[in-house]
């Protein structure tokens, strides 16, 4: 049954699927070319291009132009809109290109991959499949420990996601609408796409500074880039009048400079997409507008010239291909100029192989063009064999290992694993081994406050122990609630992804701005203390990988002596801060850090696991050092300063697995749960020594 609305004033009914637009649009397919090549160049590492990713942008006002051109001409020659027709072009057009990737990135992953890796990444691809894999990956973004995860060779998927979710939407809606309004349709729909375009830039202005990764990823920040390619084509014919040969010229022009400016001037600092997103889309809107009435003379001559056009008719197969080819050559063949253009030119060429063994045929095979069922029957098998094939072809290989014996604080080994150790856990298990506080008291990074239910270890407990910090911090709660039933103590947890506690500003480095919600989360946190009842001991826990979030006032990097300074000095006040609250104040030093992500290593290394074991000295952290030599002589508080490394490494070696086969790490720098729930006891003993020693001066 064609779902289509029929209007009163409309001509004669034509059957059949209606035809893509008759009018081509050269400058299109160069402008086009232009916003691939500016996303290529940045994958690729070009620092020239740092603001490349606007080629996106250019991509969804490009799309909203012809998308929306093509089901206005379809309301005037028919008086309806056929979603099956229209669904079915797009099945045609994207699908069989798109699926043929997905499986090809699935092969090829799980033979570069370490096994580890792979399940994420079918994941990814399903999502891909499904087009929702703009809200897994905001979904993901928004984990601190995001950053060490695999980089997914589909995450350029998302933009797909979104301009699918559009194509979906939006013509939908478009029936709604006509059928609504009856012969008034295009002042209705104007109205409605003016609606929808206002609205989803002010929540993408709102959502830049507040939610940024959410802001980046979805259909509904994105809405107005696609809003602002609609309008033109609704106001086509308004603007083809206004739009004179010299006015034409100058739009032409405008538009490549302000799109080169986003290109050349943005950053991954520059909030995005937000206010900052008007450049490209305003250029690729310009562009746009300066051929209303044929190809602009100037600039926008260059557009149509025939290797420029030609780049734009595979640019959606160059997209397609690029970043996978990127991403697995470099996990295959290490990071270099010289294997970055290898990936260009050979993503170039499937695209330009793609053309013409897949795109051109299925686009245009007769039996498909003359039977929208069959080519939407044929959509769904294109979407439902990358959810299927991943499944097999990405599952995390098995690996022997037993299941872990009760933990016993006493008989906990921290030695490191030798080749022959059987493993405890496997590595898929350990990236999911968090045992992290929840019910929000390990706090999101854009949350002010922190609740005040955060209590473990002994609830009934007369005193309490404190554990406040960061990431970090939050890895060690397992061995700090550990302690606390040893001593019966309560156990009040507050701990915020990027946010030491510790009197210094933080700086928001994906947002450019300063991280004001840390500032505020500690002074909640504070508050919080002092109506805790009695303290016994305040344990501080900070990432050293924090430095790069503490800023000049500007947002300026600091020098590592001015990091230094700053660093000891925040961390003085602090401890002066917390010293009345309690009994003792303890400063953790941060836990050594292995190379990579242990894991991931074990997952390449099963044969011989003891090669995920590292070298202290390139692991541990000057903390200790740092406050010695930049606090001088000042008393800080009556703190005294807890280093666990003594007593996780040897002499020489940290353990990523331990000899008991228990892995060490979730990643290469927080503690796996298991692993962190059986140092309670160790941290007791580090704690009578630190005791024992004099105040940190």
């Amino acid at each position: 049954m064609r779902a289509s609305v029929t209007l009163p004033e409309a001509g004669a009914q034509r059957s059949g699927t209606p035809p893509e637009p008759a009018v081509f649009r050269p400058d299109v397919e160069g402008l086009r070319a232009i916003a691939v090549t500016l996303v290529v160049l940045y994958h690729a590492g070009v620092s020239a291009v740092p603001g490349g990713y606007v080629g996106v942008d250019v991509f969804y006002v490009i799309s909203g132009f012809l998308i929306t051109g093509l089901l206005a001409r379809e309301i005037e020659s028919t008086g309806r809109i056929s979603l099956r027709g229209f669904w079915a072009r797009r099945v045609r057009r994207l699908l069989p290109v798109s699926t043929i990737v997905l499986i090809t990135t699935a092969i090829a992953t799980a033979s570069v991959y370490a096994g580890v890796d792979r399940p994420s990444v079918g994941a990814d691809i399903r999502a891909a499949a499904l087009y929702v894999s703009n809200w897994r990956f905001a979904a993901n973004a928004v984990d601190y420990l995001g950053a060490d995860a695999a980089l997914s060779p589909v995450i350029h998927y998302w933009s797909l996601s979104v301009e699918e979710q559009f194509y979906l939407c939006w013509p939908v809606l478009l029936v709604l609408l006509t059928r609504l309004a009856g012969r008034r349709w295009l002042p209705v729909v104007r109205v409605a796409i003016l609606l929808i375009g206002i609205g989803s830039f002010t929540t993408s202005v709102v959502l830049t500074r507040s939610e940024a990764t959410s802001a980046y990823y979805g259909l509904h920040t994105r809405a107005w880039e696609l809003a602002v390619g609609a309008a033109l084509a609704l106001w086509g014919r308004d603007v083809a009048r206004l739009v004179s040969r010299r006015l034409a010229a100058f739009l032409s022009t405008a538009a490549l400079v302000l799109i080169a400016y986003a290109a050349l001037r943005y950053s991954t600092s520059t909030p995005f997409p937000g206010s900052a997103a008007l450049v490209p889309v305003l250029g690729a809107a310009a562009l746009l507008a300066s051929g209303a009435r044929g190809v602009a003379p100037g600039l926008g001559r260059l557009l149509v010239a025939t290797p420029i056009t030609y780049v734009g008719r595979i640019s959606y197969a160059w997209y397609l291909w690029h970043w996978p080819v990127l991403v697995l050559l470099r996990a295959r063949a290490g990071t270099s100029w010289r294997v970055d253009a290898i990936a260009v030119t050979a993503s170039f060429l499937l695209a330009a192989i793609s053309g013409v063994l897949v795109e051109r045929p299925v686009r245009e095979a007769r039996w498909l063009r003359r039977h929208a069922g069959s080519t939407l029957a044929l959509g769904a098998v294109l979407t439902i064999v990358p959810v299927l094939v991943v499944g097999p072809v990405l599952a995390a290989p098995p690996v022997r290992h037993r299941q872990p014996t009760s933990i016993t604080q006493a008989s906990v080994s921290i030695r490191p694993a030798t080749r022959d150790v059987v493993l405890a856990m496997t590595p898929t298990g350990a990236t999911g081994d968090i045992g992290w506080v929840q019910n929000g008291c390990y706090g999101h990074v854009y949350t002010p406050s922190a609740p005040s239910a955060c209590t473990f270890g002994d609830l009934a407990g007369k005193s309490a122990l404190v554990l406040l910090g960061d990431s970090h911090a939050a890895a060690l709660a397992p061995a700090v609630i550990a302690l606390g039933r040893l001593r019966d103590q309560r156990v009040l947890v507050w701990a915020k992804p990027g946010c030491p506690f510790i009197d210094v500003p933080m700086w928001y480095v994906e947002q450019n701005r300063a991280l004001i919600e840390c500032t505020a989360w500690r002074s909640n946190v504070l508050a919080l203390l002092r109506g805790s009842g009695e303290i016994d001991s305040i344990l501080l826990a900070r990432s050293w990988f924090e430095r790069t979030r503490v800023r000049d006032r500007s947002g300026g990097a600091l020098s590592d002596e001015a990091f230094g300074r700053a660093w000891a000095a925040a961390t003085a006040r602090m401890l002066v801060t917390l010293a009345p609250l309690a009994r003792h104040v303890y400063l953790v030093a941060d836990v050594p850090a292995a190379p990579s992500s242990v894991p991931r290593c074990v997952s390449a290394n099963l044969d011989d696991v003891s090669r995920c074991n590292f070298s202290r000295q390139a692991g541990a952290h000057p903390d200790s050092a740092l406050l010695r030599e930049e606090a001088g002589p000042a008393r800080v508080g009556h703190a005294r300063f807890v280093d666990l490394t003594p007593l996780l490494c040897t002499a020489t070696v940290c353990p990523g697995v331990t000899s008991d086969g228990l892995i060490v790490y979730i990643d290469k720098n927080h503690l796996t749960r298991t692993f962190s729930a059986s140092l309670g006891l160790l941290l007791e003993r580090a704690i009578a020594q630190a005791t024992a020693s004099p105040p940190t001066r």
